[in-house]
């Protein structure tokens, strides 16, 4: 969040994203890409700096593995250490699913080189190759933790070593 900068009026998801509304959750990944995804239903719609990628929207359980359900929330994760970088997908009914990116699916974010002038002869699609996990039921697993999570959020910090607060939020 700029803190520099004055809040103004709220403006509807259909007008400045085109993604029909209500919107069942929205995350964006935590990794120098920072691509932001919208889910609604059985689709999902990709934006890469407010720009819809060509293609989109596209069917949920073919862009990540299978996954299936009414989806609440989701929150990234960065990749960190021996960590990949992952998405917690909460469903209704008390459940979650981990989605993971393998490593090297996105670019390195060290420091950039900068060249004064390039040509790019061949561009490669890749499509990142991830991993879907079982769906796990929170109340039995995860003893103390909030069954029903309806909001996620990943807030970059310097604070902390992996680089982000996470924040869940329930009813």
């Amino acid at each position: 969040m700029d803190s520099n900068r004055m809040p103004g009026p709220a403006h509807g998801i259909t007008d400045v994203w085109g993604v029909p509304s209500p919107i069942d959750t929205v995350f964006t990944r935590c990794n120098c890409q920072g691509k932001t995804y919208f889910f609604k239903g059985a689709n999902y719609w990709r934006f890469e700096n407010g720009m819809m990628d060509m293609g989109y929207p596209k069917l949920i359980r073919v862009g990540f593995n299978g996954l299936q359900g009414q989806i609440t929330a989701a929150l990234s994760v960065p990749e960190y250490r021996k960590r990949k970088e992952s998405v917690y997908f909460f469903k209704r009914g008390g459940l979650v699913q981990k989605y993971s990116y393998q490593s090297g699916t996105s670019p390195t974010c060290g420091r950039k080189v900068h060249y004064s002038a390039y040509t790019v002869q061949n561009r490669v699609a890749r499509q990142a190759v991830s991993l879907l996990g079982q769906e796990i039921n929170i109340r039995l697993t995860w003893r103390g933790f909030p069954s029903t999570v309806t909001s996620a959020v990943s807030i970059p910090t310097s604070r902390k070593p992996e680089g982000y607060n996470y924040y869940l939020l329930s009813r």
